[in-house]
């Protein structure tokens, strides 16, 4: 029961980002959703696999760097539920189920990259191309890269 009262109000808390105390923390988390989207199409756009896992690993370096900032700044501004999380999970746990929720696509993106599987007749290499260039992920990369 405690177990999944806490998995609840943590599943509560990702996808209550927009209620986060400051706005630093709603920009971290939509730039966090942005390298994910671009970390779910990698592959594809690399000359080798092994390089397309080197820039997934980046885009997932930067998205824990970003969740940690927002666990950091929803501290610093007194946030109850942010406080609460912290001291039951502790933080690495905390910053792991943070990731989990701004790492997953949403349904608009779902929508968009069904529809382009429909539209290159279900090629992904086309679908990841496509949607790569579409939401600036090179230039995401490359400065990531740096």
């Amino acid at each position: 029961m405690t177990r999944k009262l806490i998995l609840m109000l943590a599943l509560s808390f990702i996808s209550g980002i927009s209620f986060a105390e400051t706005k630093e923390t709603e920009r971290l988390a939509a730039i966090t959703k942005d390298y994910a989207k671009c970390a779910d199409v990698a592959l594809g756009n690399f000359p080798s696999d092994e390089e397309a896992q080197k820039a997934i690993k980046t885009f997932y370096k930067a998205m824990i760097v970003n969740v940690e900032k927002m666990v950091a700044l929803e501290s610093e501004s007194e946030n109850e539920t942010t406080a609460f999380f912290l001291e039951v999970m502790g933080k690495n746990v905390f910053i792991g189920y943070l990731l989990k929720g701004v790492s997953e696509v949403d349904d608009e993106y779902k929508t968009e990259k069904i529809q382009l599987k429909e539209q290159f007749n279900y090629d992904w290499r086309q679908v990841h191309e496509k949607l790569w260039k579409d939401k600036g992920c090179n230039a995401i990369h490359l400065s990531l890269s740096k």
